[in-house]
């Protein structure tokens, strides 16, 4: 019988309070007053919080973040989805 693999999900903890955010707009709220009390809440390591510190999508991504929790990061608690769409960008000449 073929054994099944899982790899270990990163940044757990990261996703699981982005999710959060996505859902709950008072916590939407809460994260923009104070995000390192939301993240502290969430137990988030010290990669993680980095992470989320950067505000960098492109930095994120490539760490291994899910596109949706990004989305759920950046565009909606930290407003980017309010942006006119050339300052929405990725990557910043």
């Amino acid at each position: 019988m073929r054994e099944l693999f899982f790899p270990e999900l990163k940044f757990y903890r990261l996703h699981k309070m982005a999710r959060a955010i996505h859902l709950d707009a008072g916590l939407r709220e809460r994260y923009r007053k104070d995000p390192e009390a939301v993240m502290k809440e969430f137990e988030l390591t010290e990669d993680e919080k980095k992470l989320v510190r950067s505000k960098d999508p492109a930095k994120m991504f490539n760490a291994g973040v899910s596109p949706y929790a990004i989305f759920f990061l950046i565009w909606e608690a930290e407003g980017w989805v309010f942006l006119p769409p050339e300052r929405q960008t990725l990557y910043r000449a």
